[in-house]
């Protein structure tokens, strides 16, 4: 099921209230918030990796819901801040995940997905969940804090100095996902960087773009440290105010 937002108060009471056995994972966010528009494109992609998964859509759907078209329904689920995704099951919430933490979404995602799991995931499958599973993913050896060659040392640096946010993921810990990645992405060199689910490049393209003052512009300004306070304040239909909660990258410049 691709990703819907809903559009009124009835509509989520719906989705919740159906008798469906799937998982509902309900992305709660404002159109007055940046980052919380961003996130939606998080939840697209994320609802297209579940859409391609063999057992994904048969147990889970994910649904946007809008702070002024969704009205009271919010505070009926305990919703007094934004962005915050809700896990329900049965119509009840089972998680609650606050803040612009897009791993943790996608880590509960796969955690509903893999405890389903009826057949291997496909490695493509896989792959494609890994490379969005945060909106800048780098592949290298080794992590940020402990390198495990020079070339994912000297992109850790350049991202570090651009003040760029990631996580990212020990190729070395998969072979599969090391020679996978390879093909499907046809880039047979590490440490390899994604943006929202496509690839930038490896370490020289990343050089070449930085020197030029494009390598920002092809990451969203939105994940730069400083384009987002830590708090800030939204206002929903009611005319009450609702702290923004934003949760940092598993990586991030010090």
């Amino acid at each position: 099921m691709p990703y819907h937002q809903l559009s009124s108060a009835a509509e989520v009471r719906g989705a919740i209230s159906d008798k469906d056995s799937r998982y509902l994972v309900l992305f709660c966010w404002s159109e007055a918030s940046e980052i919380c528009v961003d996130l939606n494109e998080v939840m697209r992609t994320l609802a297209q990796m579940v859409d391609e998964s063999s057992s994904g859509s048969q147990q889970i759907k994910i649904f946007g819901a809008e702070a002024k078209a969704a009205g009271d329904i919010f505070h009926e689920l305990g919703v007094d801040s934004v962005p915050v995704v809700l896990i329900l099951h049965n119509g009840s919430v089972e998680q609650r995940i606050l803040g612009a933490d897009p791993a943790k979404i996608h880590d509960a995602v796969e955690a509903i997905m893999a405890s389903h799991a009826t057949e291997a995931e496909p490695l493509e499958t896989k792959l494609r969940r890994l490379v969005a599973r945060a909106p800048v993913m780098l592949f290298m050896k080794g992590s940020p804090d402990q390198p495990r060659c020079g070339f994912s040392r000297s992109i850790v640096e350049l991202l570090t100095s651009q003040g760029i946010e990631f996580d990212f993921f020990d190729i070395l810990q998969d072979n599969s996902v090391r020679e996978g990645l390879k093909s499907v992405y046809q880039w047979p060199t590490y440490p390899q960087l994604y943006a929202r689910g496509e690839l930038i490049g490896g370490l020289d393209i990343c050089k070449e773009l930085a020197t030029a003052g494009q390598l920002q512009k092809e990451i969203s300004a939105s994940f730069m440290i400083g384009q987002q306070t830590a708090q800030g304040r939204n206002v929903l239909e009611d005319g009450g105010s609702v702290e923004l909660l934003v949760d940092h990258f598993p990586f991030k410049p010090q």
